[in-house]
This record gives structure tokens, sequence and C-alpha cells, in this order.
């Protein structure tokens, strides 16, 4: 899938501090990333229906951040995607890009508090 992307989209980034680009990853690629995120978080009604069985979720929901590289490929294949690489080389304006974090936050409605900037530590 060839992405396309208004340039004037990239010029607002300053700006604006993120960038929406409308079908970056193809359906099949976002339906491998689903199901990779579901080897470490439940779904929001598997969450409700078994709350007992994620603990983890309920001592500390402000902290469900995992680390790359992940225990799954497709995850794995879009951290380092290379329209992803070719998007840093035309932003930052160099080939020399190099990963240095990514990670897997799950964020579920009415548990923790989640009022602050979008970042990453």
């Amino acid at each position: 899938m060839k992405t396309t992307y208004n340039p004037q989209t990239l010029r607002n980034l300053p700006q604006d501090g993120y960038v929406v680009l409308p079908n970056f990853l193809g359906p099949a690629e976002l339906r491998a990333c689903r199901r990779g995120m579901g080897r470490y978080f439940p779904s929001p009604a598997e969450l409700e229906a078994t709350p007992e069985r994620y603990g983890f979720i309920h001592d500390d929901p402000e902290n469900l951040q995992v680390e790359f590289p992940f225990s799954d490929d497709a995850l794995n294949d879009t951290a380092t995607h290379p329209r992803l690489i070719q998007l840093a080389r035309r932003l930052i304006g160099t080939d020399d890009v190099r990963l240095s974090q990514s990670a897997v936050w799950a964020k579920y409605a009415g548990l923790g508090h989640y009022e602050q900037g979008l970042h990453l530590d």
C-alpha cells in the first residue's frame, strides 16, 4: 500500500506537535498489531468480564508500558517499518536515523489518571 499525505500536514508538525497520516499502515498491518497487543493486554471486554485475571492492571494502571523489542513480530516490524524510517529521515533531514525507544502502552478508561501532555519518558 502506497502512503500519500498532504505536504502541508508535515509542515504543521512543529506547530501542532503531531500529524495524522490516514492509511499510513494498511488494514492487514493494523490487524496484526492489534493481535500483537493482545499478547500483552486484554481487550476492554476481556478486562471487564474477568477482572480477577488482570490484577496487575488494577494495581498499577498507569504503568502498562512494554518496551521494544516485543515478543510479537508485527509490533517489531511496525516499530522499524520502512515507511516510518523514510518519514523520520524526511522530517529530521538526515539518513542517519536510529531507534532509541519504542513502546506499546495500554490505557483503560476509568482506570488511572492520564491528565498530562503526550510524551514518552
